[in-house]
């Protein structure tokens, strides 16, 4: 009978002080990144020059992603990329702007002659 009693309040004591907290999940508050340009500072090459290609976006929390159609050198930074290429053609570039409650892509081409 003690053995039950101790028992007892042991889970007693257990279950007041293991109650799970209420927890709230962060607020979703933000806006999506306003992607106002993608520009070069030139758009056409002759082979094996470069340009810096720039994201111009606004918002919290940005995060850019460059990629491409065809293979191209690009050096990337953050909002910024270096193109180059060694031989002629039209190429697209393309920059993911993302933050938590969005996304937006804009594109560029590079004339290399």
């Amino acid at each position: 009978m003690k053995k039950h009693f101790l028992f007892f309040i042991l889970i007693s004591i257990l279950f007041v002080y293991c109650k799970k907290e209420k927890t709230t999940e962060p607020e979703k508050s933000g806006t999506p990144p306003n992607f106002i340009s993608l520009y070069a500072n030139d758009s056409t090459l002759l082979v094996n020059d470069t340009t810096t290609i720039t994201a111009v976006a606004t918002g919290e929390q940005l995060t850019y992603t460059w990629s491409y159609e065809t293979f191209v050198s690009l050096v990337t930074n953050g909002n910024r990329a270096i193109f180059s290429n060694c031989h002629g053609d039209a190429f697209i570039v393309y920059c993911d702007v993302e933050n938590p409650w969005g996304k937006v892509r804009k594109e560029i081409t590079i004339y290399v002659h």
